[in-house]
């Protein structure tokens, strides 16, 4: 039935095409929402696999498992999402930056200023980690995932996420300190 399918396809049908859309967007749509925590971008993300498939069509019955073959295709771009997103920079906006009250801060200009500066000084050192490093640290801090969770999106152990966060850590902790003059703590929390 499947290999039926994928000839079909692979003769421009896009009737076929279209049976083989309707079967898997759903199952892959989940898929990709785990990775990628948006419904928007998982949409965006099944609709270029579909594209790539279908300009692949030519050589589609060579797949022997249609399964495994669209979910990595799926993994595999929301991997590339997921690099491309960490390596976007974010925009700080000085109105989400928060001065505590009752440190006497928050009646100097400057100290926005400061805080500014640092917020740029941490998104380019982070920006600067090693792509696989970068992934697990903005998948643990800035996403909030677990562990394993992160393990899981990057296809690596749990012990290799811990690995690469004492890494990102160290590295972090480096390049603020150069710029703060700052004896950072050593230990950061561990989520499990």
């Amino acid at each position: 039935m499947r290999e039926d399918l994928l000839f079909k396809i692979s003769n421009n049908d896009i009737k076929a095409f279209q049976i083989l859309y309707d079967r898997y967007f759903e199952r892959l749509f989940v898929f990709a929402k785990a990775f990628l925590k948006s419904s928007e971008l998982a949409e965006e993300a099944i609709s270029d696999v579909f594209v790539k498939v279908w300009e692949a069509r030519i050589r589609l019955t060579e797949v022997e498992n249609v399964d495994a073959y669209l979910y990595k295709s799926v993994k595999n771009h929301c991997l590339t999402i997921l690099s491309q997103k960490a390596r976007k920079p974010k925009m700080v906006s000085i109105d989400s930056i928060k001065i505590f009250p009752g440190t006497g801060l928050e009646y100097y200009p400057e100290t926005n200023i400061l805080v500014k500066e640092l917020h740029e000084k941490l998104d380019s050192a982070v920006a600067s980690l090693p792509v696989r490093c970068r992934l697990a640290f903005r998948l643990v801090r800035e996403e909030g995932l677990c562990y394993k969770e992160a393990a899981t999106i990057l296809c690596i152990s749990p012990k290799a996420i811990e690995k690469q966060m004492v890494r990102a850590h160290k590295h972090l902790r480096l390049a603020l300190r150069k710029y703060l003059n700052l004896d950072l703590p050593r230990k950061f929390k561990r989520r499990a």
